[in-house]
């Protein structure tokens, strides 16, 4: 699958479900080695940068991925420092509250890649907003359940 933008995001642990197969560190959601996987074979296939969050666990972790596959990526940070990872991009944008932030990285890619903490849709979480307003745009969607299944959604042209 190629696509001109790459983004990985997770919701916030605080606000999303335990899901049967999720990793907590600390407060921070991990993604599934399954995930993982996922998202590995998606940024080997496409051609684009990955934007993320920078957030601590997920997002540090796509960032690390990304990074071992020569892959520059795009870090939208977080208006909260306790949040972050600190993690060094090839292009910085300005810090913003999260879910601002979460619009912003929709708006400025192609493809949201979504590997939430549970495999089904909740409603208080950071992933499932993010999905929303994406198909709100008309955007490519990947969602990667925990177990690594891969549930495309076609965007509107």
């Amino acid at each position: 699958m190629a696509s001109s933008e790459l983004y990985e995001r997770t919701g916030h642990p605080a606000l999303a479900e335990e899901g049967p197969s999720a990793r907590r560190m600390g407060p921070f959601f991990l993604p599934t080695r399954a995930q993982q996987n996922v998202l590995r074979s998606l940024l080997l296939s496409g051609s684009g940068k990955l934007h993320h969050g920078d957030c601590v666990g997920a997002d540090e972790q796509a960032h690390d991925i990304a990074r071992a596959l020569g892959r520059a990526g795009v870090i939208h940070p977080a208006s909260l420092p306790d949040q972050r990872a600190f993690k060094s991009p090839l292009d910085i944008r300005q810090p913003k509250p999260p879910l601002v932030r979460n619009k912003v990285i929709v708006r400025e890619t192609a493809l949201l890649v979504a590997a939430p903490a549970d495999a089904m849709e909740q409603h208080r979480s950071g992933t499932w907003p993010t999905v929303r307003f994406a198909r709100k745009l008309g955007r490519a969607i990947c969602v990667i359940r925990p177990d690594g299944t891969l549930i495309p959604e076609r965007g509107k042209p």
